[in-house]
């Protein structure tokens, strides 16, 4: 694409020259010619003692004008809200950015994971290190630049998890790192530094804590990925185990965290584990009766008065294995901001926690405010008799969204195959993507344009379903005075899996080109009021749509592999393969280089 825009600009300047002809005397000529020599050589030497960092690929999607948008390399592309400086940290706060504009300083080299909230955000670099920012991490501090600071080194970090007080790693060894998401909390002294494995790590004054079990994990099982909510983290072992683990003392508030009794720090004996029951909220059942815990919930209700800050790293060092999902083989679980699923490895998906706009897709007659208890959610309703469904992924609304999404694999009677990918929850905004501005759906419906879509196999020269190959769900942004967040979900990215159908050659994925690339499309619908879809208006969508860049041009995620740097300059790996991946955060939208 920038070949073409060059191009496009040099015929430009060609007809403007031929406009505006202009005689130059001979003898001025050759002082000419050697006065151009000389500043071409000068920019060459002056460039040549830059450090290069983003060497590996120039694939540049967002605009054909590096004059407006900077260098992309390996920047990200960002769009949106800026309230918190998540996605400028140099930028005013009030800006926000209409379309896909890229922001070199934001974090220079592709990434493991990125994870956003509401006021802060955190990233794995290449090498495997953390490193956090926003407005709710950096508070009072009068740091010199807000860009993306180190706070955990050498742990070999592969996957993150945030909530609005905590940021939890995941390592590639298996081991849960929880670290505060306010830096004066990292920095300031802990009285509790000698428990549940908490270490100063390598990096200067910033502390962690390392969760252990309730019970002891088989031998060579470990865990594999960790999902969080607002209040409560879900961790997956090796050998399809679930573990979940309270972050704040309102963890089961919504009975999202499976189970009620757990071990917390004695605020007052480091040495010491106090233990809690954590209180559900009280419901009614059928006839409108109130339906309350018992006495011994309420006696532990009382410790709520105790001095036990729930924020520090170090309220809960434990992971407890989910009761009722013993022996249950799951593949995935995934953390709604008030809800908790999991998908087994036959395709069946079991879901809990806060069900008042129907986000846990349990259908009409279930109008419970919350199920306490993991219950199969149905994904054949309104299909052929002799249909067989396996859902094959989920993605929620975390840290404050309401909106559930199951990518369903149906196999016909007649033999053929299609994909499905369908909603439920707060769709206020248009979030369903079922050309709807429903706030409450129970019943699982299909998203339009991405459903039952096929698309031709050049492998197989035949139709074979289109996939989603990611979706990210954000919920709706924060209220700048009031601080208050609304009751909805905000908007939803999904990229779709065309590659896989276009069948690349090995070489266009290494030496990769703007101009000939394949791609991954990517759309986005729901709420609008930050551009955060990108479309350069305020106005909220409820169909999908695709993303365009500031030039009209449909945009697309690529792949690609080569050099790859740590955010310390220091050279990862020489032949890597990465590919973009489009997040939606509260209010903005990133598009950034992950590490595959």
């Amino acid at each position: 694409m920038f070949a073409r825009a060059s191009s496009k600009l040099g015929s430009r300047a060609f007809s403007s020259a031929r406009a505006h002809t202009v005689t130059i005397p001979k003898s001025y000529r050759a002082q000419l010619l050697v006065a151009s020599s000389t500043l071409a050589g000068l920019s060459l030497y002056v460039a040549s003692q830059r450090p290069v960092y983003n060497d590996a690929l120039t694939t540049g999607n967002a605009s054909s004008s590096k004059q407006q948008h900077g260098d992309p390399g390996l920047s990200p592309l960002v769009w949106g809200s800026n309230l918190n400086h998540l996605i400028d940290p140099g930028r005013d706060s009030n800006d926000c950015i209409k379309s896909p504009t890229y922001a070199p300083e934001l974090f220079p080299s592709p990434l493991r994971d990125l994870a956003l909230s509401s006021s802060h955000a955190a990233c794995v670099d290449a090498s495997g290190d953390v490193y956090q920012w926003g407005d709710s991490f950096f508070g009072s501090e009068q740091a010199e630049s807000k860009r993306p600071q180190l706070t955990l080194r050498g742990k070999n970090i592969v996957s993150l998890a945030v909530t609005p007080s905590k940021v939890f790693a995941l390592s590639a060894s298996g081991k849960i790192y929880v670290l505060s998401s306010t830096l004066h909390r990292e920095l300031a002294p802990h009285s509790i530094q000698n428990i549940w494995s908490l270490f100063s790590s390598s990096t200067p004054q910033t502390l962690f804590a390392v969760l252990g079990t309730d019970i002891p994990l088989a031998w060579g099982e470990r865990f594999t990925s960790i999902s969080a909510g607002s209040d409560h983290l879900l961790a997956l072992t090796s050998l399809g185990r679930t573990f979940a683990h309270p972050v704040t003392r309102s963890a089961n508030w919504h009975s999202q965290l499976g189970l009620r009794k757990i071990l917390i720090l004695d605020p007052g004996d480091s040495s010491k584990r106090l233990p809690l029951e954590l209180l559900a909220k009280p419901t009614r059942d059928s006839l409108g009766n109130e339906i309350v815990p018992s006495p011994e919930a309420y006696r532990s209700e009382a410790q709520s008065s105790d001095p036990l800050d729930d924020k520090q790293v170090g309220f809960c060092g434990h992971l407890f294995e989910v009761p009722a999902l013993r022996g249950v083989d799951v593949q995935q679980v995934v953390a709604g901001d008030r809800t908790s699923f999991i998908v087994t490895r036959d395709g069946r998906v079991l879901g809990w926690g806060a069900n008042e706009y129907g986000q846990l897709g349990l259908g009409a007659n279930v109008t419970l405010p919350s199920i306490s208890t993991p219950t199969e959610i149905v994904l054949s309703m309104f299909t052929e008799k002799g249909t067989v469904s396996r859902c094959m992924s989920i993605a929620a609304g975390t840290a404050g969204g309401d909106l559930t999404f199951f990518t369903v694999e149906r196999e016909l009677p007649n033999g053929g195959t299609v994909v499905d990918v369908l909603a439920c929850g707060n769709g206020q905004w248009g979030g369903l993507g079922n050309a709807s501005y429903s706030n409450a759906q129970g019943v699982p419906v299909k998203v339009k344009s991405i459903s039952g879509v096929l698309e031709y196999d050049e492998k197989t020269n035949s139709l074979r379903p289109l996939k989603p190959h990611y979706m990210s769900v954000a919920p709706a942004p924060v209220t700048k005075n009031t601080g208050i967040r609304p009751s909805s979900s905000g908007h939803v990215i999904a990229t779709l899996d065309t590659i896989s159908l276009s069948h690349p050659s090995p070489n266009s994925i290494i030496a990769i080109s703007a101009a000939d690339t394949p791609g991954r499309d990517v759309l986005t619908w729901g709420l609008n009021q930050h551009h955060q879809l990108g479309t350069g208006k305020r106005a909220s969508i409820n169909v999908p749509v695709p993303v365009e860049t500031a030039d009209r041009e449909r945009l697309m995620c690529k792949v690609g592999s080569g050099k790859v740097r740590g955010f310390d300059g220091g050279v990862v790996g020489r032949r890597m393969k990465i590919e973009q991946r489009a997040v939606a955060g509260p209010g903005l939208s990133i598009v950034y280089w992950r590490v595959v």
